[in-house]
């Protein structure tokens, strides 16, 4: 009789450390332009979203911002554009809830270019913005 009130309390208790302690750690802002990369060029659209704050996702999907057309219209440019995104080692400059990272980019054609991207904190993660 004692053994089904444990077995109960077990079940109960497992998925709870499994899944209560399995929270992972927040991606730097290096992490989340390796990750967006990545995912564009997984070819998942939607994913990619959640790498991009929400005042520029809702500018690139209204055709308010730079990018005149569709969210999934951006994306595919940047897969025809951008071979590579290579974040620079130490380059990473975090001020409160604002970031820069430092990338290189290697074109379709092979040239490269250093630029700059800007992170905003949104809801605890890093997001890649327009709006700095």
């Amino acid at each position: 009789m004692k053994f089904i009130p444990r077995t109960i309390i077990l079940l109960l208790i497992v998925p709870f450390l499994l899944f209560g302690c399995n929270k992972s750690k927040p991606l730097s802002p290096t992490q989340t332009i390796i990750k967006f990369d990545q995912t564009v060029k997984a070819g998942k659209v939607k994913k990619s979203k959640q790498y991009i704050d929400s005042e520029t996702l809702k500018a690139l999907e209204s055709g308010k911002a730079w990018w005149i057309g569709t969210y999934a219209g951006f994306i595919e440019d940047y897969n025809k554009r951008y071979k590579k995104v290579s974040p620079l080692e130490k380059t990473e400059k975090i001020k409160g809830e604002t970031a820069t990272v430092e990338v290189e980019i290697t074109r379709a054609d092979d040239s490269k270019e250093k630029k700059t991207y800007n992170f905003v904190k949104e809801h605890n993660q890093w997001k890649i913005t327009m709006n700095q």
